[in-house]
């Protein structure tokens, strides 16, 4: 058997993006995806540690494989990569401004080749469901 890696962009996770606040979730791919479902801690990476996860991203370099749980018909959660999908989208969401090159950009400053490049980074994503991997 076969686990079949899926690639999302981060433009498709970022679609419908929502942080509702540290008790109420955040939900993103179309409101599909519960990137902070109640299991899940809080956000904690401090600001140092997502300027790392978009240099990463700016770098084009990859982020580990992350995990998520199909609850249903177009419905997942995030199992494991919350703090690395996370740092991603409140970068997007105007939260913090990285460093590239020696200037300091926020996510409306960044140069359109820049800025294609997160847009269109892919995650690499397992679904998983009933505690195992899809496979095949």
């Amino acid at each position: 058997m076969k686990i079949k890696l899926h690639q999302i962009t981060v433009k498709d996770v970022f679609n419908g993006y929502k942080d509702h606040g540290d008790d109420n979730g955040v939900v993103g791919y179309g409101s599909k995806l519960d990137i902070r479902p109640p299991y899940q801690r809080n956000f904690v990476y401090d600001l140092n540690q997502a300027k790392s996860v978009m240099n990463t991203v700016l770098n084009n370099f990859p982020l580990n494989v992350m995990y998520w749980v199909i609850n249903g018909p177009n419905s997942y959660e995030i199992l494991d990569g919350q703090q690395r999908t996370l740092s991603v989208m409140q970068f997007l969401d105007h939260k913090f401004s990285i460093t590239w090159n020696g200037q300091t950009m926020c996510v409306d400053s960044l140069p359109d080749d820049l800025y294609d490049r997160v847009i269109n980074y892919k995650f690499m994503i397992y679904y998983c469901k009933a505690n195992r991997c899809m496979v095949s």
